[in-house]
């Protein structure tokens, strides 16, 4: 122990003379560690650490598949929730749920906020017990409706001050009075942000609905059952269902998957990767302060070689060289860890959409410990080699190689360069997945949405059910609001659709068309209903025909636009204007095709474009919540948004419009994902280009310092200068050059993994492969040149008289 102490105190004394090695060795050794910090305080809190239920490994959520029609995840009509919920026997409980906005009345104002309708039971199945209050009165789906509103804390806190006696108290909700039961705890959430919940029933009409799917639904297995038994007791429910409901079940079947997994969704995949790059930072610091160290530990071969000349061991002096280490990176871990909390903090700012449970990220022990480890394994890393090379000395090498003048050892040199070719060749990798990612995301925003975003002003709109308790009642108030909007000179033009581009949600039905070429592929189509001028405000081009007006109303002639991959599916080579097809919520109704119009990205800009009808609202007054899509003129969008809530309160002050926001902005969250990892990519590959520039540069210019005698010799002898420039420069070029190759080897080599953060580029793109490749080699010149360009100022009569 004493020696051990007595090697720690000579470690820190070392160190401390070499202020400028030290810092530069923690700052590398601190960008590393802080990098993966962060990564991977996303990953534990994200992915690594349970969901805050009771038992979570037992909650499975469950989808409506239809194998034959390419449905594998879609929600769940009431009948068959039903039936899943009281047939199963791998099932203690099942529940379901709706999110949708509500209106909620708060003294003499009301607000939307957002709402879930959830079977009674559904906290009871979660095992979470509100703070205040009991929950729902717990009733079977037959009873008579209770209305009775749970509410979130922040809505506790926010609206009602914290209010005590919350409890037992009567709110006004979408017009009908709720009593409250309940407060959830603080930082409860169900994967969104609900603001009240209120209990969802279900008539003996809801039991028979069977195509129309509109419920998420969740389930607890009971204990011992295991995911594979549960697929197969509902699949077997689902296929003595088909053989029921023929018209609606055939062929449906049961998809499930464990509730984290559907939580955390794609990062699942993409966290893990982004922690590779960041490890490959780590890496390049690693090798990077290995340099250094070598590089140290050739300048130390006469301390060195005394030390073993007055009995030292050999495993002594490898013992001192790797607590020094052991001793950086401590110190780099330190400070790796306060920039990893410096960068988690960060991140919770920003707030990256694609990121669920941001709020449950932090620095916590597991992190910490996790930051000590990979400190510990980076001292391994970059302390193992030199400390092994330090050792092997002796007292008559040393004299002989005439100090620090003298070329070094060979194996140290080969050693010190391989090193620099593994921090380009890691770099390089970096800087291409940097680069393919910059070229993705380009290739991203130049997808053609179907709509042009500038100017675009949307909000949402939920109707009473009271005040607007029948179809005439829902289109006179859209009549009216359109007519108030046409008429205001900041709106260009405006609309209505039932649901929005880019929002992950659309209608589904089956569009049968009789004789079509098409009629062997699934007839699934989307399913949307507009009003007023919607595609002039979107700013989508109509292909064919025409788009809808005021006489394609109740009692007309039924009539339907179609998209162009529709069109182009069921009528190939053919003009589809005038062909009749049938829907599923219209039986034996024919609906005529008036317009084509380009295809609308709605499942974001990555996904394909999908087959879709759109129908006249007037003629398909689907839901009593719709979109207002205003284009704004030269007043610009922030007069257009005032407009469009004036124009709303004019009609029915109880009705105000919500989430005015523009469209611009909902395009910029579609990118988020694909924005955050080019970022930190980018980011971590310029912190490994500067760290493999730092390499190069060390190495020249501890080799310029240590063949300085032999500069001195070459000169003397009439070698020119620029010789000498073009030698040194030509080492680096080729270091550099190496690198590369190993680079683009290794990043053909991890292509299955790249391509997944990628969209329409490959991995052996040329483009980036060349940009990359001749900007690297460019700024490694410019490196290399400072100390080539030194080494041509040595004074030949200077070098030979030092030597």
């Amino acid at each position: 122990m004493g020696s051990l102490i007595q090697d720690i105190r000579l470690a820190v004394r070392m160190l401390w003379k070499r202020p400028i090695f030290t810092l530069v060795a923690v700052l590398a050794l601190a960008l590393g560690v802080g990098a993966n910090t962060a990564v991977f305080s996303l990953i534990n809190g994200v992915l690594l650490r349970p969901l805050d239920f009771e038992k979570p490994q037992q909650l499975y959520m469950l989808w409506r598949s239809v194998p034959d029609e390419g449905i594998e995840a879609d929600l769940v009509a009431p009948g068959n929730f039903l039936d899943w919920r009281d047939q199963s026997s791998a099932f203690r409980d099942m529940a379901a749920f709706n999110l949708r906005g509500l209106r909620m009345r708060v003294g003499e104002e009301s607000q939307f906020v957002s709402g879930a309708l959830v079977t009674p039971s559904f906290f009871q199945m979660l095992g979470v017990q509100p703070s205040k209050g009991a929950g729902f009165t717990l009733r079977e789906p037959t009873d008579a409706p209770v209305y009775e509103a749970v509410l979130s804390h922040r809505v506790w806190q926010r609206n009602f001050g914290s209010d005590p006696n919350i409890v037992g108290t009567e709110l006004l909700i979408d017009d009908r009075s709720h009593t409250v039961t309940g407060v959830l705890p603080q930082g409860f959430s169900f994967f969104a942000d609900v603001d009240v919940w209120v209990p969802m029933f279900f008539t003996p009409e809801d039991r028979a609905r069977r195509g129309d799917v509109f419920l998420w639904a969740l389930g607890r297995l009971k204990d011992g059952i295991t995911e594979e038994q549960a697929r197969e007791d509902l699949n077997g429910i689902a296929r003595r269902l088909g053989d029921q409901y023929p018209g609606t079940n055939l062929g449906v079947r049961v998809q499930i998957d464990s509730l984290h997994t559907f939580w955390v969704g794609d990062v699942q995949q993409t966290l893990p990767l982004l922690m590779g790059v960041v490890f490959l930072v780590l890496l390049v610091a690693c090798a990077n302060i290995a340099t250094m160290m070598l590089s140290r530990a050739l300048e130390r071969r006469r301390e060195m070689a005394l030390r073993r000349s007055l009995g030292a061991g050999r495993g002594r002096l490898i013992r001192q060289t790797f607590v020094e280490s052991i001793v950086l990176s401590l110190l780099g871990g330190v400070v790796g860890a306060g920039l990893g909390a410096l960068l988690v903090d960060l991140l919770v700012k920003l707030e990256p959409s694609n990121i669920p449970r941001l709020d449950e990220v932090s620095v916590d022990p597991m992190v910490l410990l996790f930051t000590a480890g990979i400190a510990a394994l980076a001292g391994v890393l970059f302390g193992v080699l030199p400390a092994i090379q330090g050792s092997r000395v002796r007292l008559t090498d040393a004299l002989k190689e005439g100090g620090s003048q003298a070329s070094s050892a060979g194996a140290a040199k080969y050693f010190r360069s391989g090193l620099v070719v593994l921090e380009v060749a890691l770099a390089m990798i970096l800087l291409m997945g940097a680069g393919l990612t910059i070229r993705s995301f380009q290739k991203l925003q130049q997808v053609d949405s179907g709509f042009d975003p500038e100017g675009v002003v949307v909000a949402s709109s939920i109707l009473s059910e009271d005040r607007y308790q029948v179809d005439a009642q829902v289109l006179g108030y859209i009549d009216s609001l359109l007519e108030r909007l046409e008429a205001m000179p900041s709106v260009q033009s405006a609309g209505i659709v039932s649901t929005l581009p880019l929002d992950n949600a659309q209608i589904d039905t089956d569009l049968y068309i009789e004789g079509s070429q098409a009629r062997n592929l699934p007839p699934l189509v989307g399913l949307d209903a507009v009003a007023g001028d919607y595609f002039r405000a979107m700013g989508t081009q109509v292909i064919a025909g025409r788009t809808f007006t005021d006489q394609d109303r109740e009692g007309s002639l039924p009539v339907m636009i179609v998209n162009q991959a529709l069109a182009e599916t069921f009528w190939p080579g053919e003009n589809a204007v005038g062909k009749l097809g049938q829907l599923t919520e219209f039986p034996g109704v024919q609906w005529q095709v008036v317009g084509v119009v380009e295809n609308i990205k709605r499942f974001g800009l990555e996904a394909d474009s999908r087959r879709e009808v759109y129908l006249p609202y007037q003629q398909f007054p689907s839901e009593r919540s719709f979109y207002v899509v205003g284009r704004s003129g030269s007043d610009g969008t922030a007069s257009l948004s005032r407009d469009l809530r004036a124009a709303a309160q004019e009609i029915d002050r109880a009705q105000p419009l919500q989430g005015v926001t523009v469209m611009e902005e909902l395009v910029s969250e579609s990118l988020a994902p694909r924005r955050f990892n080019t970022w930190l990519i980018g980011i971590s590959s310029v912190v490994a280009l500067i760290l493999a520039l730092v390499g190069i540069y060390g190495i020249l210019a501890y080799t310029v310092t240590q063949s300085q005698r032999e500069i001195g010799v070459r000169m003397a002898l009439g070698e020119q200068r620029v010789s000498v420039l073009r030698l040194f420069l030509r080492r680096g070029i080729l270091l550099t050059a190496l690198g590369l190759l190993i680079g683009i080897v290794g990043t053909l080599f991890l292509a299955e993994l790249i391509s997944r953060l990628l969209f329409e580029v490959g991995v052996a793109d040329p483009v980036t492969l060349v940009v990359v490749s001749v900007i690297f080699l460019l700024v490694a010149a410019l490196a290399s040149y400072v100390p080539a360009r030194r080494a041509t100022k040595v004074d030949p009569m200077v070098a030979l008289r030092y030597e």
